[in-house]
């Protein structure tokens, strides 16, 4: 049996009345916990900065890109579709610890009809975003058992919340661009 290494955050960003949806898949190796642990207080959630987004960003792509050369981040992803995240998560299950799943992400069905948390069975610790908010004190005691710290969860939580924001963001830039005309 391989060695469960890994923590996996899954988040999805989409924004009513548009059809861009982007989820992001972030992977961190367990060993780095407290080296990520020191930049908890910098990631924010997107949606709560407001005007200071266009300070916070180009900062938080550095940071990210700095946890990546020093393979703390080990695994990036943004994807579109969602069949494309749960077929990543599920085939490197083996390897991963924990995975913290965006609560529509856990309940959408892929195009065979199947729910997402299908898929994720095979990993040993399987948490909403929500429940990361306020942690009962079992939910505590569970993380800290496998040796995962829920300062290192919510981290890993928002730094994909952030890239899935960020990408979103862009496409829908992008497509205001493109001039949507449908006259069949």
């Amino acid at each position: 049996m391989a060695l469960r290494r890994y923590v996996v955050a899954v988040d999805r960003s989409s924004r009513s009345g548009l059809e861009v949806e982007v989820f992001s898949v972030v992977v961190v190796d367990i060993g780095e916990q407290n080296h990520l642990i020191r930049y908890s207080d910098f990631f924010k959630h997107m949606r709560k900065l407001g005007l200071q987004k266009r300070i916070y960003v180009p900062k938080m792509l550095k940071l990210i890109s700095e946890l990546i050369d020093r393979h703390i981040i080990v695994g990036l992803r943004v994807f579109t579709r969602l069949d494309s995240v749960v077929e990543i998560v599920h085939s490197r299950g083996a390897a991963i610890l924990a995975c913290v799943v965006d609560d529509n992400i856990y309940r959408y069905h892929t195009s065979n009809s199947r729910r997402a948390s299908d898929y994720l069975k095979n990993i040993q610790l399987v948490l909403l975003e929500s429940t990361l908010k306020k942690p009962g004190r079992e939910l505590i005691e569970k993380t800290h058992r496998v040796g995962l710290k829920m300062v290192t969860l919510r981290t890993v939580m928002k730094i994909s919340d952030n890239i899935a924001n960020y990408t979103r963001n862009i496409l829908e830039d992008q497509l205001k661009k493109i001039p949507q005309i449908w006259k069949l």
